[in-house]
């Protein structure tokens, strides 16, 4: 099915340069938040029901297509957080959910919207020091005395993006983490040019 409002959302996120965004959305009995990457292609859009342990992520193909399919466990997990009771007379689906998503979508961002590394962790399997999600700073290394670790490349790969990725992989770069929350909304200045 597609979802035709993440058209709108894209052409602003392209506009202002966000390859990260985030919105929430309130529909039945539930919160939820929202992130859209699109940073690497298929595109993904993630979904959380706030207070809740309920994840679901869809990838975002060509024309802003997506498999409404849900796991049958996930699906009714999803009718109980919503507090869907059995109705032959108008039956619930996954693609009926994903049509109330995409009428919720926003056409535009703000700064606000903005993804912070500390938005994806709680969605991605950190390895390194998975209790600091919050980007404290660069740290460039010699090739000599030290050099980026795999697990930190990895790690920026899925909390920073793909660009930030390649470039700290290709000039031995390390981002360096904390867990101190104060550094929550702080995103990561440009990379450092040597290194």
């Amino acid at each position: 099915m597609e979802l035709n409002n993440l058209k709108f959302l894209y052409k602003d996120m392209k506009i202002k340069n966000i390859d990260r965004s985030k919105f929430d959305f309130l529909f039945k009995a539930a919160q939820f938040k929202c992130l859209f990457l699109i940073d690497k292609s298929p595109f993904k859009l993630i979904l959380a029901a706030r207070g809740k342990n309920f994840y679901l992520e869809f990838e975002v193909k060509d024309g802003f297509k997506v498999n409404p399919y849900i796991e049958k466990e996930k699906y009714y997990q999803l009718c109980e957080i919503l507090d869907l009771k059995r109705d032959d007379n108008n039956k619930f689906s996954p693609k009926a959910f994903l049509s109330q998503v995409n009428d919720r979508v926003p056409h535009n961002i703000s700064n606000k919207s903005r993804v912070v590394p500390a938005d994806i962790a709680p969605y991605r399997k950190i390895v390194e020091e998975e209790n600091k999600v919050y980007f404290y700073k660069w740290v460039p290394h010699d090739g000599i005395i030290s050099n980026v670790t795999s697990e930190n490349l990895e790690k920026t790969r899925l909390l920073i993006g793909e660009e930030a990725y390649h470039t700290c992989k290709e000039r031995n770069i390390s981002s360096g983490w904390t867990d101190n929350p104060k550094y929550a909304y702080k995103l990561p200045r440009d990379i450092p040019k040597n290194g």
